[in-house]
């Protein structure tokens, strides 16, 4: 096992030069660098389907080291709190050298409020990474490195924070795109814009129940590459109504449930309207100091688009999915500086997919159901060092034609030094 034992001696390199580094700074100022080290393992990095043909030139399983560089702000100002954290990331693997990138996330907010009952936050984030690489349905493997970039801003406004009614206005955008100039990749740029407004009415410190009403209009800027090579867009807009409870039964225990209905039309890709029910339940227990428990369920539908070819005419193949998911999730505290994690998470979609073309419109449905089980340990010998591993197994079973099934583990390890300027 040549992979794992490269990978057992990265990690604990790792995690040497970590410790060595620890300087012990004094925490003096708000601002924070730091640096990562890590190995991680996958087997089966290309996402390829059971039985699956590796392409040539390519390996299904694959060892990547990852540096990153670390830089945060934390600060208060009077009634103010801003933050801000950027990571820029090398990636590079043993085996499919051509995916090696550098990614980055940033984000920056600001929480404000006022001497009266007003207050509100602004946030704004970037994210740089490799996009999945094998799409899915038709799309199928993608040889080249396709980065994926993705970018939001949400602000909000909370008139009567300090009473039991409260008013909140809230806004947002978020825009998607990919590197590669490939027509089945470009076809997932997504941008869209949305707004809200909810009423909150908390009667006791263990009660609080919300009402919130939003709107969205999205845009696939490339949503069909017609025979003269130019794009078609579609657009969409999806409204919501949610009325949500959340109670406090016990000091230990926290539950969250919201209901609602949602509504979306497509201009274009009519087959992809969806009306119906939507909602989600949240549990966290916390019995102990040491330990917390929590689970969710939930049920909510998603964006996915891609081009693709029938018979040599330019089509486009586009999922209507809903999402039932289920996670269960347990925290341990084994000391003040060890931490572990387990956590186990099921997806069942339901896929509508449509072929537009001049000649045999085709409109097909599937299912699958994906089980994730993830665990992970963090140890923290000093406010500078932190030091973890994590584990997890993804296995997908489908029915129809929409999906494929596949399996894939993966080991990570990492070594952080951070430390106060």
């Amino acid at each position: 096992f040549p992979a794992l034992h490269t990978l057992a001696r990265q990690a604990a390199m790792s995690a040497s030069l970590a410790l060595l580094a620890d300087v012990g700074l004094a925490e003096t100022t708000p601002y924070a660098i730091g640096l990562s080290a890590g190995v991680a393992l996958e087997s089966n990095l290309l996402r390829l389907a059971d039985g699956q043909a590796v392409p040539e030139g390519y390996r299904r399983s694959d060892t990547s080291r990852i540096a990153t560089l670390l830089g945060r702000l934390d600060q208060s100002f009077g009634r103010q709190h801003a933050s801000a954290n950027l990571s820029l990331r090398d990636t590079r693997y043993a085996a499919n050298a051509i995916y090696d990138n550098l990614g980055y996330t940033a984000q920056v907010g600001l929480d404000w409020s006022t001497a009266g009952r007003v207050s509100g936050s602004v946030e704004a984030s970037a994210n740089r990474a490799l996009y999945s690489l094998n799409i899915g349905y038709d799309a199928g493997f993608v040889e080249q490195r396709n980065l994926q970039d993705t970018r939001s801003i949400d602000a909000k406004v909370t008139v009567g924070s300090v009473t039991q009614w409260s008013l909140v206005i809230n806004a947002g955008r978020l825009q998607i795109a990919n590197s590669l100039d490939e027509a089945r990749v470009q076809a997932l740029n997504y941008d869209q814009e949305r707004a809200g407004v909810g009423l909150r009415w908390q009667p006791s410190s263990a009660t609080a129940w919300n009402l919130n009403f939003d709107h969205t209009r999205g845009r696939y800027p490339k949503y069909q590459q017609l025979p003269s090579g130019e794009f078609a867009a579609d657009r969409f807009g999806q409204s919501s109504l949610d009325l949500g409870l959340s109670i406090q039964p016990t000091g230990a225990s926290n539950v969250e449930l919201h209901l609602g209905h949602t509504s979306t039309l497509y201009d274009l890709n009519q087959p992809r309207d969806f009306s119906g029910a939507t909602g989600r339940m949240v549990w966290t227990w916390n019995p102990r100091g040491k330990i917390r428990l929590s689970t969710k369920l939930s049920r909510n539908t998603g964006q996915n688009s891609y081009a693709t070819t029938i018979f040599g005419t330019p089509g486009t193949s586009d999922y209507s999915q809903i999402y039932d998911t289920l996670r269960l999730q347990a925290d341990y505290a084994l000391s003040a500086k060890v931490k572990l994690t387990a956590s186990w998470q099921s997806v069942r979609r339901t896929i509508v997919s449509n072929v537009e073309n001049p000649f045999i419109p085709i409109v097909t449905q599937g299912k699958d159901l994906t089980d994730d089980i993830a665990l992970g340990a963090r140890w923290e010998p000093s406010r500078s060092v932190l030091i973890g591993c994590d584990f997890n197994s993804l296995q997908r079973r489908t029915s129809g034609s929409l999906s494929s099934p596949l399996h894939n583990d993966g080991l990570s390890c990492f070594g952080q030094l951070q430390v106060r300027l």
